[in-house]
């Protein structure tokens, strides 16, 4: 996904947000499927905290959670997960993308924008043409 950020917003924010408008997926946990998510790990009793490292989700207790399939399985967006870079392209523009860790492949993306991606896809990053993403 890929937008502007609007006024009063951070880069993070408007990663969730445009992530969520592209592929129906909110990183942060506050509208859609993934907030109905945490609600449900939380009726089973899995609080989440996000941690700030990339090791995956965590919850507040030192529990076993075995009893219970966890639903979130990744970690919110922060700055600490971003790539900058410039544009190679000739505009010189800077990028920035952020990472989202742990992202479940089979979560029901589908866009909730019109106008916006036609098709969610999973691919290896050694097969994405370095020049075309920055990678």
């Amino acid at each position: 996904p890929a937008g502007k950020v609007n006024q009063n917003e951070s880069g993070v924010e408007a990663g969730a947000r445009e992530t969520y408008e592209e592929t129906g997926f909110d990183p942060h946990c506050n509208i859609g499927n993934t907030k109905s998510m945490k609600m449900e790990d939380a009726e089973n009793g899995i609080e989440h905290t996000f941690p700030k490292d990339t090791n995956g989700p965590n919850d507040n207790d030192d529990d076993d959670d075995s009893d219970h399939s966890r639903l979130i399985t990744w970690n919110e967006l922060t700055e600490e997960n971003s790539l900058r870079y410039t544009e190679q392209d000739g505009s010189g523009k800077l990028r920035t993308c952020y990472i989202c860790h742990g992202v479940p492949e089979d979560f029901p993306f589908a866009p909730v924008a019109r106008k916006e991606v036609s098709a969610v896809e999973w691919h290896e990053l050694k097969n994405i043409p370095s020049k075309s993403f920055a990678v």
